[in-house]
């Protein structure tokens, strides 16, 4: 392969004492020995990989071209990947801590893909991002050339995501890929590799919330860092969700804001500015409605909330509402969650908290005589769960505190209301 076999093996015991070499070498060398997950990770790229009759190769520091400075500009690795019919490169830069990539890096990456014929350019770092084809960092320039190159963006914590998830199936066919995969995993989640998920919002945060409350007008710079931390977010969200549920999880993007993710940024800090609130939206496999979650900063409070099908086993909507409530127990208060039903021709829904709602119904009372039931009506939309939280001052407006919350109640919620 020419040129492109300069540079290093990557090596699952490598000697070198930087903690991004050791992260790059490692995770590389994981991705060449598990089949399974090469076959996942590069999917997400847009490459199908075969498990037979195929060169798949990965090296350390690939040299291109020397700087008039004397000095060599070297990403931290490369891919390879060539069949019967193509050969695809990948250029691979690496992130850890809280380290980023700079606009700077990006360009002259890119410019690399682009004057040595590689294909696509994936940076890998603690950012997170909705899908890999929508990269935290986007190119800032004029080139037509460079705007044309594929970027994508593996996140830390979406690897191992995905190496979780293998583990948890039975497509690992080997106990020594297995063995592997789950010793990437343990060195992903170990603090001392630099290797994180989202914890927390920005040092913003606090004098946004106040001056949201106090009826003022946050910074531009506030609203800004307050959308982009939200949309880091809400990347961990999804993979929270998925680990909870054992389903495909995807944060619902309009088709516009993935092809363009400023235009993202600018109608969720329109909405912030708007309504004061943060919010998205997940779908998960086998459900029609997605899980919603917002976090309200002028009421200091965040909410969860999921829509079910009603039953069509029975007619009658009391015994539609009771016949869903039938799947939990009454066992604790089911504190802060509410029931609520959607009628036709009614714009306003009906709702009572869950446990009066159980609580009615294992008594022997039933529901005829409820304030959840419209007595008018004789069908249901949907019946809804909501989570309601309003902690206290200090734990909203902390930067960490916040966070840590919203993740703990949304896996309880996900667990016990939402993968029924």
């Amino acid at each position: 392969m020419g040129q492109y076999n300069e540079g290093y093996p990557a090596r699952l015991f490598p000697t070198t004492k930087i903690a991004e070499d050791r992260a790059t070498s490692i995770f590389l060398a994981c991705l060449s020995s598990v089949y399974e997950l090469r076959k996942v990770l590069m999917s997400t790229v847009d490459v199908t990989v075969s498990k037979r009759g195929g060169i798949f190769q990965t090296r350390l520091h690939p040299r291109f071209g020397q700087k008039k400075t004397g000095e060599y500009d070297v990403p931290d690795g490369i891919i390879q990947y060539k069949n019967r019919n193509s050969e695809w490169r990948a250029l691979i830069e690496v992130k850890i801590e809280t380290n980023l990539l700079d606009q700077g890096q990006l360009e002259r990456y890119l410019e690399h893909v682009s004057e040595n014929q590689c294909d696509a350019l994936i940076t890998i770092s603690n950012e997170m991002c909705a899908r890999p084809n929508v990269p935290p960092l986007r190119l800032k320039t004029t080139s037509k050339k460079l705007k044309r190159l594929k970027h994508y963006h593996w996140s830390w914590r979406f690897i191992k995501n995905i190496g979780q998830n293998l583990l948890q199936s039975d497509k690992i066919d080997t106990e020594s890929e297995r063995y592997i995969l789950q010793n990437l995993i343990e060195f992903l989640g170990d603090s001392a590799s630099g290797i994180q998920g989202f914890t927390k919002m920005n040092k913003y945060w606090d004098n946004l919330v106040v001056n949201i409350r106090n009826d003022l007008t946050p910074t531009q710079e506030e609203y800004e860092s307050a959308v982009n931390d939200w949309h880091q977010e809400t990347s961990e969200l999804a993979l929270i969700i998925n680990q909870v549920l054992k389903r495909n999880v995807a944060e619902k993007i309009k088709k516009e804001y993935i092809l363009s993710p400023e235009q993202r940024s600018f109608e969720a800090i329109k909405g912030l500015k708007e309504a004061c609130d943060l919010k998205a939206s997940f779908d998960i496999d086998g459900l029609k409605y997605p899980l919603e979650v917002l976090i309200d900063i002028d009421k200091r409070q965040y909410q969860m909330a999921i829509k079910f099908i009603p039953s069509k086993q029975v007619k009658t909507p009391y015994v539609q509402v009771e016949h869903f409530l039938k799947r939990f127990n009454n066992e604790g208060a089911h504190s802060n969650v509410t029931v609520h039903v959607k009628w036709p021709r009614r714009q306003d829904l009906t709702g009572v908290t869950l446990f009066d709602a159980i609580s009615s119904v294992t008594s022997g009372d039933g529901l005829a005589n409820s304030a959840l039931i419209d007595t008018d009506k004789t069908s249901i939309q949907y019946i809804e769960l909501k989570f309601t939280k309003t902690p206290g001052t200090n734990t909203f407006k902390h930067p960490t505190k916040i966070i840590a919350n919203l993740e703990s109640d949304l896996r309880t919620f996900s667990t016990q209301y939402v993968g029924l």
